[in-house]
């Protein structure tokens, strides 16, 4: 019963942060629809399988969820609204609310499971967790980011999703034990937990890497424990038989992705000159952290290290905290240099955005939460402390004049909704060719409106029941509604 309880709590706290995140992503920051490549996977159909040779072959998850999420606004949420575009903003900010509560819901799950805290404990922690998230880059006058931020609505399901939906499965192996080598004894449990793998894996390789890591870390650290022991390889394999499974099917997806479009886009030509940019610029990333931020992780390190040495010392039972830190410490290690090495071949500058590292800064800040919660569980009366530093955080971060990067929203939205006023009173006149003015942007393609956007945006509204055909659509960049938009 008081476990039920517990459990209720962290459920009621996860709501909070749902609502908080739902109004953060529909109003603050609405995640509204805006250049090409969202008009395509707002609607784009794809199989929930690999598919070789494909722009990207393995990216299943998003390229299966944004579509299903477009589906859900046009059929259900449209026909209420009578606002396409909202429609798209409600069930997109929902989605990705539900995946950071559920991601806030596990991290204070396993807190509770590892550290046996107590409930009110995990969740002040576990909000805290949250919220530095969002300051732990705030340090700039403006244009700062936060770790959930994207650059569009298609990166939201291609890079934040994947790599939540990545952790909430790490937090849940941390907290649970878990029988690696498959247990039958529940098969619709054991089928769910093996669908949330498969869709973490077959996601994006900038996120797969996360859960990858975790599981190859776990086979590392049991594999020096074991050797020590009667060491038996089949055995040993057959133990950790879905640990070996998640790095196996991490390198299919690789290999999938090898045979993609997506692939061959962009590469780098000059490798070592990339990775000399690549490596700088993740750096620099470390370098922009709160100043306040680090001297907080400096501290809790610091005490931290002193009290783990005298636990050694005094030979207390630290075993299983010991495989904690030192598997996501592996992760870290892995991560920084995984980064480095796919940025250095794909695109240097990702190492400076964190939608794309967002797997690295993650498990710094679990790594520091999780000694937090270390040092909290040996000195439980610490606690009498934490309302009062949560506080100064919160104070801190409202009084704080600092800013984040902005969308534009209202230009975006209002940019959005002419272009459907623009196609759809073009259809009812009659029109066979649709000459859709945009904004001129000063690039080869006029991204993000691009001069290929035409049949995209046809396909999606046919699609979504927008146009009753479809149609061919020109794109024709025009400087007057740059003037139009204050672009």
């Amino acid at each position: 019963m008081k476990s039920k309880f517990k459990y209720l709590s962290f459920l009621i706290m996860a709501i909070v942060i749902f609502a908080f995140m739902y109004v953060f992503f529909t109003n603050v920051y609405p995640l509204i629809i805006y250049d090409a490549d969202d008009w395509t996977y707002i609607a784009a159909p794809r199989s929930f399988i690999p598919l070789i040779h494909a722009w990207n072959p393995a990216r299943v998850l998003p390229e299966t969820l944004m579509p299903m999420c477009g589906s859900i606004a046009a059929y259900i949420i449209y026909p209420i609204t009578h606002n396409y575009l909202n429609s798209l903003t409600i069930v997109n900010a929902f989605m990705v609310a539900l995946f950071i509560s559920l991601y806030i819901y596990f991290f204070t799950k396993m807190l509770s499971q590892v550290f046996s805290l107590k409930n009110i404990s995990a969740v002040l922690i576990s909000i805290l967790f949250l919220l530095f998230h969002f300051i732990i880059f705030l340090a700039a006058l403006e244009n700062n980011q936060h770790m959930f931020l994207a650059q569009n609505v298609t990166c939201y399901f291609f890079y934040l999703i994947p790599n939540l939906l990545n952790f909430i499965l790490v937090f849940m192996f941390m907290g649970n034990k878990i029988n690696y080598s498959l247990d039958f004894s529940n098969p619709l449990k054991l089928g769910v937990l093996l669908l949330a793998i498969y869709a973490a894996i077959f996601s994006n390789l900038y996120c797969s890497i996360v859960l990858a890591s975790f599981a190859g870390s776990q086979i590392l650290i049991n594999f020096f424990q074991e050797i020590k022991t009667k060491f038996n390889l089949p055995e040993f394999i057959k133990k950790y038989f879905l640990l070996w499974g998640i790095i196996g099917s991490f390198i299919i997806s690789a290999l999938f992705e090898l045979t993609g479009g997506r692939a061959g886009f962009g590469v780098q030509d000059n490798f070592w000159g990339s990775l000399k940019t690549a490596f700088l610029n993740l750096k620099a990333s470390f370098f922009s952290v709160n100043k306040k931020v680090f001297f907080f992780f400096a501290l809790i390190t610091l005490i931290f290290i002193i009290v783990f040495i005298y636990d050694i010392l005094k030979k207390k039972d630290i075993k299983k905290y010991r495989n904690l830190f030192l598997s996501v410490i592996i992760c870290i290690i892995v991560l920084a240099f995984y980064f480095i090495l796919l940025s250095a071949k794909v695109n240097a500058s990702y190492t400076s955005h964190i939608q794309y590292t967002y797997g690295l800064w993650a498990n710094i800040l679990l790594l520091e939460f999780l000694m937090l919660s270390y040092l909290i569980k040996r000195f439980p009366k610490t606690m009498v402390l934490f309302p009062l530093g949560l506080c100064l955080f919160l104070v801190e971060f409202n009084n704080s004049i600092k800013t984040f990067t902005e969308n534009n929203s209202y230009v975006i939205e209002a940019i959005g909704n002419d272009i459907i006023e623009q196609i759809t009173s073009s259809e009812k006149n009659g029109e066979k060719i649709i000459y859709l003015h945009v904004p001129k942007y000063d690039n080869s393609d006029n991204w993000p409106h691009a001069i290929y956007l035409g049949e995209r945006i046809s396909e999606t509204l046919y699609r979504h029941n927008i146009t009753k055909n479809k149609l061919d659509i020109k794109i024709v960049p025009d400087v007057k509604y740059n003037a139009k938009y204050n672009i």
